[in-house]
């Protein structure tokens, strides 16, 4: 239904636990697969066809450790993506408790990386989830970064910044 109103917004599935219907999840028509962390993304690579992007896949207790490990977890996860269309992410979210500079680190380098630009072929972007902290971060930064007109699909608009409401990229 989306893809028929908006043919050149990419739509991004997830699915917990998904190790097991990767392949039914590439049927679906969708343009992102969203793994979870417990999902082998070298694997996934191989069953997933590649004109369907990833994103996620590092594991959120990364985000516990040092900023090495940190740094060390995304080029492991570029690695295994290869050539892929990749977008950076955790694969679930980031847990309570997670020191904040180093999810800054997170998303800090992976910025530097330029398998992460990838993606922006695209100019419009359904951000689901947009609520959450990680959810607002990419709001921002593709606010500021891009020209895309961005989609939300959130639970609360009134948790939303003034400045998203009222962006007129925004829907």
């Amino acid at each position: 239904i989306v893809k028929k109103e908006y043919p050149n917004t990419p739509i991004i599935l997830y699915i917990s636990g998904s190790a097991g219907v990767i392949e039914r999840m590439a049927k679906t028509g969708v343009d992102i697969i969203s793994l979870d962390w417990t999902v082998d993304i070298e694997d996934a690579c191989k069953r997933i066809p590649p004109e369907i992007g990833i994103q996620g896949n590092v594991d959120p207790g990364i985000l516990f450790g040092n900023k090495g490990s940190i740094k060390e977890r995304i080029d492991y996860t570029f690695n295994k993506a290869k050539v892929r269309k990749y977008i950076l992410n955790l694969g679930h979210g980031i847990l309570p408790g997670t020191p904040e500079e180093n999810a800054q680190v997170f998303f800090e380098y992976g910025k530097k990386l330029i398998y992460w630009f990838l993606i922006l072929t695209y100019k419009n972007l359904l951000i689901t989830g947009a609520n959450g902290c990680v959810g607002q971060y990419l709001i921002d930064w593709f606010l500021k970064n891009t020209q895309f007109r961005l989609y939300l699909m959130v639970r609360d608009q009134n948790k939303l910044p003034l400045s998203v409401k009222s962006n007129k990229r925004v829907k």
